[in-house]
């Protein structure tokens, strides 16, 4: 299972994340929408947190993109 999408999918899930100063966006394949009941592709989180808290969450989801099979990573990663 990848990011909550079913191994039997034809969707690759995650396609890209990136983490500009407070800005989480978040590209998904458009075929895995249906199955994460999602109608949008791009998502973007303005995060109001401190710095620390975000270069923690920098470090921490860095780990977690690289963890599991490398074919079921997102394509780009920029943290």
């Amino acid at each position: 299972m990848q990011a909550g999408v079913a191994e039997d999918d034809s969707g690759e899930g995650v396609r890209e994340v990136s983490l500009s100063d407070n800005v989480l966006a978040v590209s998904l394949d458009p075929a895995s929408l249906d199955d994460l009941e999602l109608e949008k592709a791009e998502i973007e989180a303005l995060l109001d947190a401190p710095e620390e808290d975000i270069e923690r969450l920098r470090e921490v989801l860095g780990q977690v993109l690289a963890f599991g099979r490398e074919d079921a990573r997102p394509e780009r990663v920029d943290l």
